[in-house]
């Protein structure tokens, strides 16, 4: 069923996506609400209610979140943020993180490139695991050569199934009005600072790693993304787009693609982060915050 607001907020500029957080209450007055507010029925405004992941629910105007309508939200015990519509339309662009290194006082992170980022251990972070399912879709066709086949293989290399393909397990780390996070992927990563403690399989490897984090910063991981995988849906993403993080964009040059949640896993996780900053008191009621309308 598409989604729309009511015809009264329907009139003005909607520049905001309502967003509905796990933990509201369901009660006939929550229930009664949302069907005030969209088209749904009660039986999907009560399953929107019950949602385990934050779900964006539609458009809407900031300043409605911020008066009246969110004052009633409230009232009923409806947990919500709004999100720009801006700030959710931007490409995600994770820091592809291949090394770190892991003191009393901080974290460091590398890229490939070299590029690093640094988080202190007095800052806040939200760490945020997570699990890719990326499979290739490969075409086949019957005219093709054996050396045309080939020759594609060597200008246009597939990714190593070992490496980027499979179910992968991810950690974001995000910290407080930092919006694109360090990404650490298990298969990518240098485990040579456990040091001792380094085992044999990147699995036990990654959770040593990912535990490691969490006790420096005393900051949990957070693992709901695990937890509800099965509502973190699949699309046709072209490779390009993958690396880039746009996702869903179309590529007009013929290029692989694979069959894949990493975007609505990275799409999941920067929602995630918009309430890890709402429940903080770091931004009101809309992401980002807008101070001349929050007075």
């Amino acid at each position: 069923m598409d989604f729309r607001l009511s015809d009264e907020l329907a009139k003005t500029e909607l520049d905001t996506m309502l967003v509905l957080l796990p933990g509201s209450q369901v009660t006939p007055e929550s229930i009664d609400l949302i069907t005030e507010l969209t088209v749904f029925d009660q039986y999907m405004a009560r399953s929107r209610l019950c949602t385990r992941l934050p779900i964006v629910l539609g458009p809407c105007r900031h300043a409605d979140l911020n008066g009246r309508i969110g004052d009633r939200m409230e009232r009923v015990g409806i947990r919500f943020i709004g999100v720009s519509k801006e700030f959710l339309d931007q490409p995600i662009h994770p820091m592809t993180v291949t090394s770190c290194q892991l003191a009393p006082e901080f974290l460091l992170v590398a890229d490939a490139d070299g590029k690093e980022r640094m988080f202190s251990v007095p800052q806040p972070i939200l760490l945020l695991e997570g699990r890719y399912d990326i499979d290739i879709h490969h075409q086949k066709s019957t005219r093709r050569t054996e050396s045309d086949r080939l020759m594609e293989a060597v200008l246009n290399p597939a990714p190593s199934p070992s490496l980027e393909t499979g179910l992968r397990k991810v950690l974001f780390i995000y910290s407080k009005g930092d919006d694109d996070p360090a990404e650490l992927m298990d298969s990518r990563l240098d485990y040579s600072l456990l040091g001792d403690e380094k085992a044999l399989t990147t699995a036990e490897n990654f959770r040593t790693l990912s535990g490691r984090i969490s006790d420096s910063f005393t900051s949990p991981l957070v693992q709901e993304m695990i937890e509800h995988s099965y509502a973190l849906e699949h699309i046709t993403e072209y490779e390009t787009d993958i690396d880039s993080g746009a996702g869903r964009r179309r590529s007009r040059s013929r290029q692989g693609r694979r069959r894949s949640n990493r975007f609505t896993v990275r799409f999941m996780s920067r929602l995630l982060y918009c309430r890890w900053m709402r429940e903080n008191g770091w931004t009101g009621r809309v992401f980002p915050d807008r101070s001349e309308d929050n007075g």
